[in-house]
Order: C-alpha cells, then structure tokens, then sequence
C-alpha cells in the first residue's frame, strides 16, 4: 500500500492514501472507499485488475454488518459475489477481525417489492442492438432503455433521461385496481421550465394512470415546479409544498394504502395528503420517465427505482432514503465519466440527418440491396428512408403504441414491425399498407427476424420471467409457441450442406 500512495497514478495515490493516512471506521466511509477501489479494477486489466477488486472486497465486507439500506445491502451482496467467483488468494485480514462477529440478516429489498431498478453497472446487458436493465428484485424481468445513458447518480449509478428518453418494463407484476402501492425513487431534474412525468403505468383515464409529475414554472395555478400525483387530463391534481430545483437530488415516494388516501413524501417528509382512489388497468408496459401515452417525458436524473405492492410506513421509508451515500460529487479516488452534452456532436462519418419523426427513434433496419432504411420509434410509426437522398420513401402507420423492432424481408419485398401494441404487423413495402398482423402475443414485442426463405416470422415479447418466442407462417394464420427462449440468430449452413 505505501508504494501505490507514491504512484503516478492519481487515482490509486489517491485512494492508497487516504487508507493509509486516516483508515475509515464508519460503514457509508467503509463503502465509500470500497466503491474508489472498485472503480479504479475497473480501468485495471488481468491480475491487477483481480487485485484490486478483492481490495475492495476487503472494505465491503468489512462495512457489510452495519449496513442498514437495502438497496446498498443489494449492491454489496452483488458485488461480493462478484469477487468471491474469482478465486485466488483470500480477502484478507477482514475474514479474521469478523469471525466472531453476527452476521447480519440476507440483504433484501422491502416485503412486497416487485420492481427495482438500482440501474448499476452489472445490472445492465445487451441483446440485438438494443440495451436492457435487469429488475433485481428477484422477479427476472428486465426493462428495455430507449435512449437514456448511465451516470453518476445519488447511489450509485443512476440514468440521466432527456426528454426523448425512457425505460419500459413489463407491468404483469405491479399493484391493479384499488390495491396498495409504494413507488419510490431518486431524482434530479434538468427543466424545471417545462412539465415532466418521473414514471407511469396503467390506462389513460381518470383515476387509472399511477404517475407523479413536476409541474412546470408557468403553472396557470401557481404550482409551478412542485411535485403533483397525477391524474391523466390534468383533473383533480394538487400540488406539495417543496420547491424542485434543477440540480438538486430529492428523494420521492408515492404511498397509497388501498383505502382512498394518497400521501406523497418528499425527502422523508410529508409533502401532500389528499383523498384519492385508483382503478389502475394495467396496459402491458410501465414506463420510466415517460407517460404511458406520450406526453411530457422527464429531462434528469432517476436513481434507485422501486415498486412495493403495499403502503409503506413513514419508517420504512426512511430507511429507504437516509442509507449511507456517497454524496453527489464524484467519490475520492473514483473515476466517474462525464455525461454526454444533451445536443449529441454528429462522428465524423455522418453524412446527413433523416429527419421525419415525432420522437425518439427506437430500431433501424436496412434493405437487402442497402438502398433503402426502415426506422419505427416512440410515434408508432415506420419509415422507409431513401438512403441516396434522405428523402422518405413510405411512412406505415397503423401501430397504436412504440415502435421497438422491424425487419427487411430477403427480397425487400415486405417489411415485418413489433411493437407495445402487442402485435407484429407486415407491411408492403410497395403500397405502404397492412397485409397481416399477429395478434398472439400478451405484452410488448421486443425482437424479431425473418426466416431466410421469407416465409415465416419469428418474433420474441418480454414477459415477466424471460422472452417467450412465437413463429409466424407469412401468407395464412399459423403460429407455433416455442416457450421461453434467451435470444435466438440465423445462421447459414456451410457450402457443402446446402
């Protein structure tokens, strides 16, 4: 250790340093370091990447029995396994100083939990071009991002979402009807100017939707930049008290008891208290800084993202927000990366923008012979691009939600489209218009392919525990439930076998 704190490093010298000059005692100083360490195996390779990592396995254990926040439970619990699968050489010192000492109950989220996103680095994986986050709340769902990017957050790791952006996942599992819920997170806006929803699920209808809302500065009702429970319509939404200043981190929960009250905590507090009741219909997909039917998306920070299926008390939530933090600034001896400028610089090898769209684009796919591009997003609408001029050859609409995923035909002769709608349409591409749809599915259509011959679809839909697959005869009705899959490719067979 007296050598790294010589290094030329910044980093290690850093972090060596201040182990070696004043050790920390307390747990949230204990993660704190442990955390520096962790992110500096990170830019480490081999060896001394392992090296480092059981270092900072080191202080994780060691501040493991005082830890009192579940979501950072969670996080050590992951992250200790994570090192304990590399073998080698023991922990250290720590295993014998804590022998003798109780080991503190599992980590575990609250009683009920049935969505947390913490939004942490190994929570996140890729599958088709597309970028998915992990549910770690046991319930082995996943939510597909749409645009937002990982950041520095409160805890941890959170996502910074700029407008366009959003996070959807399915809703199988979340409170319906009049029944309790518990909606917790960490947020910072960006736009206190304009009006942004933090979350949403359920129908656009009166009393259905459950979503909070930061009202805009110019509030015609003087409740600008205060935090409302909304109500789709804008009907029967009071405000809080507290001022959300672009910035500022604030920690919120949504708690409604099943039994006509809402309250809404601001930073352990009660903000708002007001008779309401819910009839919530689940739609098939809830949605992460966004509404469920388009709207004014969040521009910010969320972190820690939580669903409890019950009403939780005042202490709970407290235990939920006042864990240990590392705070906002970058952590002392950390690497953090700076977030991306909202206005993306072009690579150097654009060479023109197709500009067409209401919002955010979710999925391209490109002709055969590469003369033409098919893109579907956010407006429920497909486009086919003329790639030699920009110019929009056909738009297909007829999809009622988001666009995720389309593909070419082998002859560019018919394009296939999956959506949040819950269907797969195939469209020609000569006339623009709807030649089949595919109804069989239950929730939101993430991926899908075309068969090599052209004659059938194969298209994948996000359950709750994993993709369920289905394959489509073009040309009749047919279809074939394959179950659950992970992912699936087309691959073609050698010369010699064909």
């Amino acid at each position: 250790m007296p050598h790294l704190a010589k290094c030329s490093d910044e980093g290690l010298k850093t972090a060596a340093g201040q182990e070696l000059t004043s050790p920390p005692t307390q747990s949230a100083a204990q993660i704190k370091l442990a955390d520096a360490w962790w992110d500096l195996a990170q830019t480490a390779q081999g060896e001394a990447k392992n090296a480092l990592l059981r270092h900072a396995g080191w202080w994780y254990k060691k501040a493991q029995p005082d830890v009192t926040s579940v979501v950072i439970k969670e996080k050590l619990t992951q992250r200790l396994d994570a090192i304990g699968k590399l073998g080698g050489p023991s922990l250290g010192p720590v295993e014998t100083k804590l022998r003798g000492t109780p080991r503190s109950p599992e980590p575990s989220f609250p009683t009920g939990t049935v969505a947390a996103f913490t939004f942490e680095k190994d929570t996140f994986f890729n599958r088709d071009g597309k970028t998915y986050v992990r549910d770690v709340s046991g319930s082995r769902a996943f939510g597909l991002v749409s645009g937002a990017r990982p950041v520095p957050g409160q805890k941890g790791q959170a996502l910074l979402f700029d407008g366009d952006d959003l996070v959807g996942f399915p809703d199988s599992r979340l409170p319906s009807g009049n029944s309790p819920r518990t909606i917790s997170f960490w947020m910072q806006t960006s736009d206190t100017a304009a009006q942004k929803i933090c979350f949403s699920y359920g129908q656009n209808s009166s009393n259905n939707a459950t979503y909070t809302v930061i009202l805009q500065t110019t509030d015609s009702q003087r409740r600008g930049n205060k935090m409302a429970v909304g109500n789709p319509g804008g009907r029967s939404e009071p405000a809080g008290s507290t001022l959300v200043t672009d910035g500022d981190w604030h920690h919120v929960a949504l708690v409604y008891d099943g039994k006509n009250e809402v309250v809404l905590y601001i930073d352990g507090t009660v903000d708002l208290r007001f008779p309401k009741s819910y009839k919530t219909a689940l739609t098939g997909t809830a949605f992460i800084g966004a509404f469920v039917n388009g709207g004014p998306s969040f521009r910010g920070r969320i972190d820690d993202f939580l669903i409890i299926a019950r009403a939780l008390s005042p202490d709970e939530i407290e235990e939920i927000r006042s864990s240990p933090l590392p705070g906002q600034s970058p952590r002392v001896g950390m690497s953090v990366p700076q977030p991306k400028p909202l206005l993306r610089t072009p690579p150097p090898f654009h060479t023109r923008d197709l500009l067409g769209h209401s919002g955010a684009i979710l999925t391209v796919a490109f002709s055969p012979d590469g003369r033409f591009a098919a893109s579907g997003g956010v407006d429920g609408t497909i486009r086919l691009w003329n790639l030699a001029d920009g110019s929009i050859v056909k738009e297909f609409a007829g999809h009622q939600r988001r666009v995720c995923c389309v593909a070419f035909a082998p002859r560019g002769t018919f394009i296939a489209s999956g959506s949040d709608d819950k269907t797969v349409r195939i469209w020609d591409v000569s006339t623009g218009k709807e030649i089949q749809r595919y109804v069989q599915h239950t929730v939101p259509v993430y991926t899908l392919a075309i068969t090599p011959d052209g004659k059938s679809v194969i298209s994948t839909a996000g359950e709750t525990t994993a993709l369920s697959e289905t394959c489509f005869r073009l040309g009749g009705h047919r279809h074939e439930a394959f179950g659950q899959v992970d992912d699936f490719s087309w691959e073609r067979p050698p010369v010699g076998n064909r």
